[in-house]
Order: structure tokens, then C-alpha cells, then sequence
């Protein structure tokens, strides 16, 4: 009896010769979502710290209406990211999702905390001085936060398809 195999393999059959995993809709429209949210909560922070027109505009502005709706996408698809990797097979052993997960929510927790630092000393600190948005940084920053959650996700889960064995 021949140890030959009857079918040619998956990998020569679909070209997938590295082993790296395929990425899913999912992660696409995590992708398109993180960073929409990153850039456009960045600039309507940026517009908000800019001296403000002393004559009204002719229309209400949509960058606000925008990129809050991207951050709640964002902050939506966060949650749903967090699930996918958590059930994700493909990702990695559970040990190694696990902990993906746990450093995404601790890091937000930090960041959260170490915003309200900042907000208290530059209150103590700058007194009366010219206050920026504080909620839109934190949001902000919240979203860069996700999208680097996206790319080092997706940067190990590449790894790990090539070369690394977890």
C-alpha cells in the first residue's frame, strides 16, 4: 500500500504555500472601520482646538455627526473584534487569543486612566488657560488604540502562519 496521498494538498491546490491564514470580511471591515474612526475623530479633534469662526456657519458642519458615528462603529466593531479572535481557531491556541483580548481591555482601562491624569495636572497646572476637548481626545485615542489592536493582531497572526510556533 502506498503512502502517497490520492489528492494533491490544499496548500498547492489553493497556493497558499506560507500557511498564512486568509483574512475574513470581518477583519476588512474592522480594517475600513478602525481607521476611518482613527482619522476622522483625529481631525474633528484638530478642529475643535483651532480658533473657533466668530460668524456662525451657513450649515451645521457634518464632520461631528461623521466621526461620531464612526466611533460608535468603531467602538461596536471593537467588541465584535474581540469575539472573532476569541473563537477564532485560526488565530492561534486560545491561551494566545486569550491574552490578545486581555491586553486590548486592560489597555483601554489604562488609557482611560492615564487620560484622566492628564486632564486633572494640565486643570492643577494650566489654570485658567484655554482647555482642549477632553472627550474627543479620549475618544480619539480610545480609536488609534483599536486600530493598533487591528494591526498588531493581524501582525501576529501573520507571524504566526509563517514561522512562529505558539
Amino acid at each position: 500500500m502506498s503512502r502517497e496521498p490520492l489528492l494533491p494538498s490544499y496548500a498547492s491546490v489553493t497556493g497558499n504555500h506560507d500557511n498564512t491564514p486568509a483574512i475574513s470580511l470581518f477583519q476588512t471591515v474592522s480594517t475600513i472601520t478602525f481607521t476611518t474612526a482613527a482619522i476622522t475623530s483625529t481631525v474633528w479633534v484638530h478642529r475643535t482646538n483651532t480658533t473657533p469662526q466668530l460668524t456662525p456657519p451657513a450649515s451645521a458642519p457634518l464632520l461631528p455627526y461623521f466621526a461620531s458615528l464612526c466611533l460608535l462603529a468603531s467602538f461596536s466593531c471593537w467588541v465584535g473584534y474581540l469575539i472573532f479572535i476569541l473563537h477564532d481557531v485560526a488565530s492561534g491556541p486560545k491561551l494566545h487569543r486569550k491574552i490578545v483580548v486581555w491586553i486590548s481591555v486592560v489597555g483601554k482601562l489604562v488609557l482611560a486612566g492615564a487620560h484622566a491624569g492628564f486632564w486633572l495636572e494640565y486643570h492643577h497646572f494650566f489654570v485658567g488657560s484655554a482647555q482642549p476637548n477632553w472627550a474627543l481626545m479620549f475618544l480619539a485615542a480610545q480609536a488609534w488604540w483599536d486600530f493598533l489592536l487591528l494591526v498588531l493582531s493581524s501582525r501576529l497572526r501573520r507571524t504566526r502562519g509563517s514561522h512562529a510556533r505558539w
